[in-house]
């Protein structure tokens, strides 16, 4: 799938009533197989531009066209069901049910979108858990470490095989084994798999794996990768 965005503006006022622009993005390209990374310093605009690039944020001016579809064009609940078809997010907080199994966590979008998860959807988080090392035997998510529980998320992620991952700091909480664990799964699934992969991180050892770096200062380009930026 091929990101295109064109002219993206976020302007924002303040307690005193003045304006400000949050972010200001002139173009960014990307499509499959490439990992991407967004950097800057805190309150650069780098999460901004993730949910931006997912169609949520609403007051957003300009252009996002994942291949034909002009995202912020499209009404609420056609985004929301474009988002679920297409877009797989992972946070530095996982987002998970402490009292579920890691597998009824997987499944959470399922019984979201369909209410309930058949055989076949079943069988793909069984796999998808036993991929990426955790321990489905446990019985509440809240048992497993936090690198099993980061890889949780990611396997929920996955689980409608998107040709988008989302990554919102996915390693800035976990040890630095668990840290590269996650920077591996994140880095070889844009190379193995030809999924899109954007990661919003201050964590060089992922930064340095990916195949293009945008750094955000103030909500504007500092520099950039021009195969990822045009």
């Amino acid at each position: 799938m091929q990101l295109r965005a064109d002219s993206l503006r976020i302007t924002f006022v303040d307690a005193a009533g003045a304006r400000f622009t949050a972010l200001d993005i002139p173009r960014l390209e990307a499509g499959c197989g490439d990992s991407l990374a967004i950097t800057g310093p805190s309150g650069s605009g780098k999460s901004t531009l993730l949910y931006a690039l997912a169609g949520l944020v609403d007051d957003l001016e300009g252009n996002v066209a994942w291949d034909e579809t002009m995202l912020m064009r499209l009404p609420q609940t056609a985004r929301d069901r474009w988002r679920r078809e297409n877009a797989g997010f992972v946070f530095q907080d996982f987002h998970l049910i402490a009292e579920l199994s890691p597998i009824e966590n997987v499944l959470m979008p399922a019984r979201f979108a369909l209410f309930s998860a058949s055989a076949d959807l079943k069988a793909r988080a069984l796999n998808l858990l036993d991929e990426l090392r955790v321990p489905i035997a446990r019985k509440l998510s809240s048992q497993l470490s936090r690198g099993e529980q980061q890889r949780v998320a990611i396997a929920r992620a996955l689980l409608f095989d998107p040709p988008i991952i989302l990554a919102d700091e996915p390693t800035a909480s976990l040890d630095a084994e668990a840290a590269n664990d996650v920077s591996t799964l994140l880095t070889e699934l844009a190379a193995r798999s030809g999924k899109l992969v954007i990661t919003v991180s201050h964590d060089e050892r992922l930064i340095e794996r990916c195949g293009a770096r945008l750094a955000l200062e103030h909500g504007r380009l500092k520099q950039h990768d021009v195969a990822a930026v045009l």
